[in-house]
């Protein structure tokens, strides 16, 4: 089998994952709007944008109608199959993602970078200190029992949606810690954030950070493409939509938006427990785009197109909590501010379906 033929096996099973997992959306999404029937008028006003390419029209038009009162109406809005069968997979490179896509990697990738303390680790079964020298379970041990507070144990590889993610307090018992340390091969272990009272003030439970899009032109300029907080809700200590979480859009000057959403597009004009969105600012919101124009650069031998996880801490210094260098999440970023490449869509549709094969795959999806 040729390197060719390598290829397309993993075209054909990442259309058969792509499109299963349409289905499953479409299933949540409905439960805020119904499939309605696509006038001509609207499905030559697509075609026009899109040309030979076929985005999901249904899903162009649940976009729009989540944002009917914030104009203007927009046939650049990314469908999922479009965007995840071959948008997200033509600018980044799935299998090097693997590899890079590991938060024990970070004290080694963005070592200049200020990022969660890490107290431990575990590399394909072995524990390590932070310096990534093999410990033994008593060092381990010793390590978590001298801090101030508790920690926050994170898979290192496969981590979605906050799963996996749990809190150990101060006074954790020796027999559950050793108990957490054998359960999984991959994990970090981190010190907790303290996070800026004004990112608290939405939900002060879970540490609420903001995502970031950060997209690498064809000609090397490095545009931030969307923006959006994320909070959690009830209680829980983690902000991920698919957690129960909601998100926010996030304006030029860091103020948010006044109307926060989840993953089905309903719509909240507070926090559930309270807080007014469009009356907090992200501190120090310009340093966190400059963070993210100066790490994209870092990134391009395997993705131009990442998601980025940003913290405030509580003196206002931004933290690098995560890059998301492929399947970064679509309708956080639709559904609160509009399409994700914006004035960029012609541009992007240029560069991605200009090659055949992108052309043919978006038919398959």
């Amino acid at each position: 089998m040729t390197a060719n033929d390598i290829e397309r096996v993993i075209e054909l099973g990442r259309v058969i994952h792509v499109k299963k997992n349409v289905r499953n959306e479409w299933k949540r999404k409905y439960e805020t709007f119904k499939p309605r029937k696509i006038d001509n008028d609207f499905e030559r006003e697509v075609q026009m944008i899109w040309g030979k390419v076929k985005p999901d029209l249904q899903q162009v038009a649940w976009y729009n109608e989540i944002n009917k009162n914030t104009p203007p109406h927009s046939s650049y809005y990314l469908s999922d199959n479009l965007y995840y069968g071959v948008i997200d997979l033509f600018y980044n490179n799935y299998t090097a993602c693997r590899y890079i896509d590991n938060k024990n990697l970070y004290d080694l990738l963005f070592h200049d970078i200020d990022c969660p303390s890490t107290v431990l680790r575990k590399v394909n079964g072995v524990l390590m200190d932070a310096t990534y020298r093999p410990i033994d379970l008593e060092a381990a041990f010793s390590l978590l029992s001298g801090l101030e507070n508790g920690v926050i144990v994170k898979p290192s590889v496969l981590s979605v949606g906050g799963h996996g993610i749990k809190i150990l307090k101060k006074g954790t018992s020796k027999e559950e810690l050793v108990d957490e340390l054998s359960k999984q091969p991959n994990f970090v272990i981190q010190e907790l954030i303290r996070q800026h009272e004004k990112m608290a003030s939405l939900h002060k439970e879970s540490v609420n950070t903001i995502r970031i899009v950060s997209w690498v032109r064809a000609n090397g300029k490095v545009e931030v493409l969307n923006s959006i907080v994320r909070m959690g809700v009830g209680g829980s200590f983690v902000d991920n939509a698919s957690s129960g979480g909601i998100f926010c859009g996030i304006k030029e000057d860091g103020w948010l938006s006044d109307v926060a959403y989840n993953t089905s597009g309903k719509r909240f004009v507070k926090h559930p427990q309270g807080a007014e969105f469009g009356k907090v600012q992200v501190p120090n919101y310009d340093q966190c785009i400059d963070l993210v124009l100066e790490l994209a650069p870092r990134m391009l031998s395997t993705s131009r197109l990442v998601s980025w996880d940003i913290a405030i801490n509580d003196t206002g210094k931004p933290l690098l909590i995560e890059a998301n260098l492929a399947y970064g999440e679509l309708d956080f970023h639709q559904i609160t501010k509009g399409p994700l490449f914006g004035e960029y869509t012609p541009e992007m549709i240029e560069e991605v379906f200009s090659h055949k094969r992108n052309v043919y795959l978006s038919k398959l999806l």
